[in-house]
């Protein structure tokens, strides 16, 4: 890929006209919102985001392992060389 900037080349069409992408303004703080979500996930759940990506994982398995009641999503890894 190639910056967006590279292939649209309209900083305005990119800040004001396209509906679809967040004006690039928008993005000036995400480097500081990235660097506290792990202090914000601390504070929020009493524990570190390791433990919530720990407690997914568990309960993950334990959905495949003995079902849910719920409607649950799961990825398989695949070589792509067979399907189904």
């Amino acid at each position: 890929g190639k910056p967006l900037m590279d292939v649209i080349g309209d900083a305005k069409y990119c800040d004001e006209g396209c509906p679809f992408i967040t004006p690039l303004a928008h993005f000036a703080d995400f480097p500081a919102e990235v660097g506290q979500r792990g202090a914000l996930v601390i504070k929020t759940r009493g524990s570190s985001s390791a433990t919530s990506a720990a407690r997914a994982a568990i309960d993950h398995v334990h959905d495949w392992h003995c079902g849910s009641s719920e409607i649950v999503s799961m990825g398989v890894w695949s070589d792509g060389t067979k399907y189904g």
